[in-house]
């Protein structure tokens, strides 16, 4: 699988399955651990269909990986917006978790709406865009 932009993708994953796992019980119980493996599986999901339609963004991917932060400019723009993008994922799925995959249809609605509110909001960081 190829990733147009890794902090972005994994900013997803890590916002999808805080904000998902926000209603889990926090006790180590085996269906816990087995809701907590199919919010993770869902965030996966969901993450590839962020990352589809998003272009690289130059400001923080070259050629599929990460820039090394060797400015603040970079450095600014790499925590930015992964910290934006995993805001807006989590805020997606705040308290909502599910015992089953997440249907292909919802996965695509959930994508659109974070993309759409990331592209929205993304303009409005002050430095490193």
């Amino acid at each position: 699988m190829s990733i147009n932009n890794p902090l972005l993708y994994n900013a997803v994953v890590a916002g999808v399955c805080g904000g998902a796992g926000s209603a889990v019980n926090p006790a180590a119980s085996a269906s816990n651990l087995a809701i907590r493996a199919i919010i993770a599986a869902n965030a996966v999901a969901i993450a590839v269909a962020v990352d589809a339609s998003i272009n690289a963004d130059v400001t923080i991917t070259s050629a599929g990986s990460t820039l090394a932060p060797t400015t603040g400019t970079i450095a600014d723009a790499e925590i930015s917006k992964s910290s934006l993008m995993r805001s807006i994922a989590a805020a997606a799925v705040d308290g909502q978790f599910t015992t089953v995959a997440t249907p292909a249809a919802d996965v695509a609605t959930i994508a659109a709406g974070i993309v759409q509110n990331y592209g929205a909001s993304v303009g409005s960081l002050t430095s490193g865009v």
